[in-house]
């Protein structure tokens, strides 16, 4: 593969694990190209994207990514050009664990367990052993940090509730989170 575009959910670890997928099939001066990389910056000056300035995924990859970078000249009025590529070389698959680094800032979902099955299968074709460890950690970490989240329990709870036609349940979802909590190691 010689070019690539990655637009896809802009929050952690949508496109960090698209990236990882993508990476053992670029030639060596292939170009990424992503979109949204400055969207986190457009909220915080409008308030006006629903993702707001978790919307940062993007704007990391290409501070990590080694290559050339690729920016748009004429911004148009905006403070920061919202798309950018990467033409990568023989020394980005050799950084590969600042990509893999990104993936323990917090993520806004979590795979469902059979994804998180088939992330870690099919990363293990491709990549080290070390790697494959490492993401292991990080699927574990990143399921603790979710469980213990106040915020994403709240959130979690509303929204079964609002599904479910009913204030009831938000009582059952945070006694059973709490439960949860208390019975974790």
């Amino acid at each position: 593969v010689d070019f690539c575009l990655i637009d896809t959910a802009h929050v952690n670890p949508g496109e960090i694990f698209d990236t990882l997928m993508i990476l053992p099939f670029l030639e060596d001066n292939a170009v990424i190209v992503f979109h949204d990389t400055s969207l986190h910056t457009s909220y915080s000056l409008q308030k006006r994207y629903s993702l707001g300035e978790r919307a940062i995924t993007n704007n990391l990859l290409m501070s990590s990514i080694t290559g050339r970078k690729i920016l748009q000249g004429n911004f148009e009025g905006e403070y920061f050009s919202n798309i950018g590529g990467i033409k990568i070389n023989k020394n980005t698959k050799e950084n590969i664990f600042e990509i893999f680094n990104l993936l323990m800032i917090r993520w806004d979902y979590l795979p469902t367990e059979k994804q998180e099955q088939e992330i870690v299968s099919w990363f293990e074709k491709h990549y080290p052993a070390c790697y494959i460890d490492y993401l292991k950690k990080i699927f574990l970490y990143q399921k603790t940090i979710i469980a213990n989240d106040t915020c994403h329990t709240i959130k979690t709870g509303i929204k079964n509730t609002l599904k479910k036609g009913g204030l009831g349940g938000i009582y059952l979802h945070f006694k059973n989170a709490a439960a949860r909590r208390k019975s974790s190691p």
